[in-house]
């Protein structure tokens, strides 16, 4: 799915996440707080989409088959390229393992534990932009 209008000079969003259905919702609560969007099913075809489309922000979700959200954040640092990513996970935090702990650590702007309000994910999108325009 994938909501790019030509000519539409808002920002490009780029959403991964494994499950069609959040991708969807995603997708629809930016596109509703005025952003165009592009979805990838995972990290590894997100990097395709980024070398296309040049996204504003990301958003990704951590725990992902093929390439997962850290993997994604990984392959953007080794590349160079700087785009904001706002982490997001529904198992964000076990016993063994803190994904958006690590996602912090490698340079998320924001993180968010599903679920969350709809209007907390344009709110961290917009806080990722607003960070980089004023960098």
């Amino acid at each position: 799915m994938s909501a790019v209008g030509k000519g539409d000079t808002s920002p490009l969003v780029l959403v991964v996440d494994d499950e069609p259905s959040v991708r969807a919702t995603l997708s629809l609560c930016l596109r509703a707080a005025g952003y165009q969007t592009i979805c990838a099913e995972d990290g590894r075809a997100a990097q395709q989409l980024i070398h296309d489309f040049s996204p504003s922000a990301i958003v990704a979700d951590i725990f992902m088959p093929v390439q997962d959200g850290l993997g994604l954040m990984n392959w953007l640092r080794e590349q160079g390229i700087k785009i904001p990513v706002v982490a997001i996970s529904g198992h964000g935090r076990s016993v063994d393992f803190d994904g958006l702990g690590m996602a912090r650590r490698l340079g998320a702007s924001s993180i968010l534990e599903k679920p969350f309000p709809a209007g907390a994910l344009a709110a961290a999108v917009d806080s990722a932009l607003d960070a980089v325009a004023y960098a």
